[in-house]
């Protein structure tokens, strides 16, 4: 009687799980057809490409390398007249006065004594 128990227990088992295997495969979204026709277009696009460089028409070279870019455009820097002037003399004439009435204020120096800094006047 324990074995019968058991085994009804296991098909139970056994028939719940081909039941959830069954809605979990109902669930599951459809192809997407639209995107396998897209990927298959693509990928005769790239072996109509690796058939063309395998020809003997294809040399290799893409034509915008061929020919270097012409040389970025610079102006003409503008002409000047060259007059005969005398340079300027290194001697000042004029002196200017300084108001220096004014005082420096004195230096700090800054000490540390432990971890407090100190601030004193020389």
């Amino acid at each position: 009687m324990f074995l019968e128990i058991l085994g009804g227990i296991i098909a139970i088992a056994i028939v719940l799980s081909l039941i959830r295997c069954i809605i979990s495969y109902r669930r599951t979204p459809k192809r997407d057809r639209i995107a396998a026709i897209i990927h298959r277009h693509q990928l005769h696009r790239e072996m109509d490409d690796l058939e063309y460089r395998m020809s003997p028409f294809y040399n290799g070279k893409r034509s915008s390398l061929k020919e270097l870019p012409p040389p970025p455009y610079f102006p003409r820097p503008p002409a000047y007249e060259l007059e005969d002037t005398p340079p300027p003399s290194p001697v000042r004439s004029e002196f200017v006065q300084v108001d220096i009435a004014c005082p420096f204020p004195s230096p700090t120096v800054t000490t540390q004594r432990g971890r407090r800094f100190t601030l004193r006047n020389i």
